[in-house]
């Protein structure tokens, strides 16, 4: 599932505005691209903002703004509309079902109304559920040193203590409690290095889900083999270049830090020496069923590892004096160009928002995602402006998201110009 196009009439009052959205096939593993571009005031973010809100049924942004009507299509033809009443009553209509939302605040407009958005809520959640979205808003905010549990925990102790001396109002702590200790909080506070470690781990269990992949299916390669009638020598070597091709592999896996099989590399090619020439039909056919299993594995692997390496690069070709680097224990390691340790917090501001969003790239999956960036050009120079899209693609190699950007630099767009949509002031 896919998006096909979102519409917006009388944004404001006075803009009619339409996006249309490439779509790709199955066999497809490079993401489409649209970036939106257009004068300040026309909706640039706003159109990002409804796209969010109609993707996770949250309405605040539509009860907020004047505008008429916004509707949302997918690759399967079903759509979903949000009309706003004369008297500020949104009409949400997905698939047959039609809810009817308070003006003035979250929920149904009267009781009897519920069912009828219980009912759409669940249509729209299983229709969608191959979709996933995220949006990255422009208060993309870079973490400082307080951030981390550790700290917030000891900031929360030294304003109990405060309280208690009268030197905080209990008001004060509650909500200072509130918020650290909230779930929502928590999830934010979710660092980029754990991001990729939750990648690394997911995409080794799922490669199907994050991957296009040409490897044919294991088991049908190993009939294939099984048919063969080739002489034991001319197999013997192609069994010797599969092993050879694994323990390429295995060698960046390990740098990695990714899974291995456990097998001896250096023991298996002794023995296929030691035997040639000695070797029947039958022991062929069990070398060959263990060289494809090997090989489909590491395959696999390599997937997760060819994304990784283009991530690293994309990084080297951008950041100067610094090293960035992924291992599957640690998620994202950063240390300056005479070794130390940095995080987060020391990279400048537009080296922040460049892994930000390479982050976001690296760990989307294979279809059906959808990446919103509202002002991607933040803190970036123009060179580096110029060099985003490119980028993003690269670090989402073997997928195919939905890339939307909102940007008021045409620098973004730069080899792009068929993926771009003005928003006029009409």
């Amino acid at each position: 599932m896919q998006l096909t196009e979102l519409s917006v009439q009388g944004l404001f009052g006075k803009y009619d505005h339409k996006v249309s959205f490439p779509t790709s096939g199955e066999d497809e593993a490079r993401p489409s691209v649209v970036i939106i571009h257009g004068p300040n005031g026309v909706g640039k973010t706003t159109i990002l903002r409804m796209l969010s809100g109609m993707m996770r049924l949250d309405f605040s942004l539509f009860r907020a703004i004047p505008f008429s009507v916004a509707r949302l299509s997918f690759s399967t033809g079903k759509h979903q509309e949000v009309t706003k009443r004369e008297d500020g009553v949104l009409a949400v209509t997905f698939d047959g079902t039609t809810a009817l939302l308070d003006p003035g605040h979250s929920g149904p407009w009267r009781s009897e109304d519920q069912k009828a958005t219980d009912a759409l809520r669940s249509k729209f959640m299983i229709a969608t559920e191959s979709l996933t979205y995220e949006y990255l808003g422009a208060s993309r905010v870079q973490p400082t040193r307080d951030d981390d549990p550790a700290s917030q925990l000891i900031n929360l102790t030294r304003l109990r203590r405060e309280s208690a001396r009268g030197e905080v109002s209990s008001e004060d702590l509650m909500r200072a409690e509130a918020h650290i200790l909230s779930r929502e909080h928590q999830r934010n506070a979710i660092g980029l290095s754990e991001k990729v470690q939750r990648f690394i781990a997911d995409a080794q269990l799922d490669y199907g889900t994050f991957f296009r992949s040409s490897d044919p299916d294991l088991f049908l390669r190993i009939i294939n083999d099984l048919s063969q009638s080739t002489s034991s020598p001319v197999r013997v070597d192609e069994f010797r270049d599969a092993f050879a091709r694994v323990h390429t592999m295995d060698a960046v896996h390990a740098r990695l830090g990714l899974g291995r099989d456990d097998w001896d590399f250096d023991e298996l090619m002794r023995l296929l020496d030691e035997k040639r020439g000695q070797l029947d039909e039958r022991a062929l056919a069990v070398i060959g069923t263990y060289a494809d299993f090997l090989e489909s594995r590491a395959n696999k692997r390599q997937l997760v590892a060819e994304r990784l390496v283009a991530f690293e690069e994309v990084l080297a070709d951008f950041f100067t004096g610094k090293t960035v680097q992924v291992d599957a224990r640690r998620g994202v390691t950063i240390s300056s160009e005479d070794g130390l340790a940095l995080d987060e917090s020391q990279l400048s501001s537009g080296e922040y928002q460049l892994l930000y969003l390479m982050v976001a790239a690296l760990t989307t999956r294979r279809r059906g995602t959808v990446i919103a960036i509202d002002e991607p050009e933040l803190s970036m120079h123009i060179a580096w402006q110029r060099r985003l899209v490119p980028s993003l693609i690269r670090c989402a190699s073997r997928a195919a998201p939905q890339l939307v950007l909102a940007t008021h630099s045409p620098d973004i767009a730069a080899g792009y110009p068929e993926s771009m949509t003005e928003l006029g002031a009409g």
